[in-house]
C-alpha cells in the first residue's frame, strides 16, 4: 500500500511540475530571444538549448511559487 501511495504522489508532483513549466514557458521564450539577440551571445554562438540549460536560468525557472521574488 506504501508503494501505490508514494507512486500517486510522484505522479502528482511531477503534474505539478509540468504545470508550472508550461507556465513560465512564455516568458522563458521572450527573455531567451533577447538573450539570443545579445553580442555576448552570437559570439559564443549560443542558442536557445544553451541558454536554457545555463544554471542561473534553471534557478529561476524552477523555483517554487511561493518564493517572494
Amino acid at each position: 500500500m506504501n508503494h501505490i501511495m508514494e507512486q500517486a504522489r510522484e505522479d502528482r508532483l511531477a503534474v505539478e511540475y509540468m504545470d508550472m513549466l508550461r507556465g513560465r514557458w512564455d516568458p522563458l521564450k521572450v527573455t531567451l530571444r533577447t538573450l539570443m539577440e545579445r553580442p555576448e551571445a552570437r559570439t559564443y554562438r549560443l542558442g536557445a538549448g544553451d541558454i536554457a540549460l545555463m544554471p542561473e536560468v534553471r534557478d529561476i525557472m524552477c523555483v517554487p511559487e511561493d518564493i517572494q521574488r
